[in-house]
């Protein structure tokens, strides 16, 4: 019962700070035709899972149709990229925005057309994001439990 208050105020913290988010991406986004902003922009998170007992096979399908629909009709995700252990029974996920913008499309979706089904399947064990998240990405993300890493040094190739 508890668990899914949590994935209520969750899928509400996401979906209200996704309100906004067409007027908000008028704005602020980047056209998919033209570059992909500065790695400065960029915001990303490793979220790592445990994946239920039983649950593999429908997780596995889940993460087909995410990766589908992420991949069809977001354009400035630029890398969405999903790692099994060798048991099967954690994962990790990659995911790398232009913008916050970005970012917010994506949650926006993750809220509307997964987010129940995922959290059936699996248990988040960590999530840390980085780059530059703006305030709106950071109140949204901050329900999952991320925790925030601000660029410190180095370099990107691109």
């Amino acid at each position: 019962m508890v668990r899914y208050l949590l994935l209520s105020i969750l899928l509400f913290t996401v979906l209200s700070a996704c309100s906004s988010k067409e007027a908000d991406m008028e704005m602020t986004s980047t056209p998919a035709n033209e570059d992909a902003g500065s790695v400065s922009d960029n915001v990303y998170w490793v979220l790592e899972v445990a994946i239920k007992a039983g649950e593999f096979d429908n997780f596995k399908e889940l993460m087909g149709e995410m990766v589908e629909a992420t991949q069809a009709n977001e354009a400035n995700t630029l890398n969405y990229q999903w790692a099994i252990s060798e048991d099967g029974q954690s994962c990790h996920i990659y995911e790398r925005y232009a913008n916050s913008a970005a970012a917010m499309t994506h949650l926006g979706a993750f809220g509307e057309k997964f987010a129940e089904r995922f959290m059936a399947t699996v248990e988040p064990t960590r999530f840390v994001v980085y780059g530059n998240p703006n305030s709106e990405v950071k109140e949204a993300l901050s329900g999952f439990g991320a925790a925030f890493m601000a660029p410190f040094g180095g370099f990107a190739r691109q």
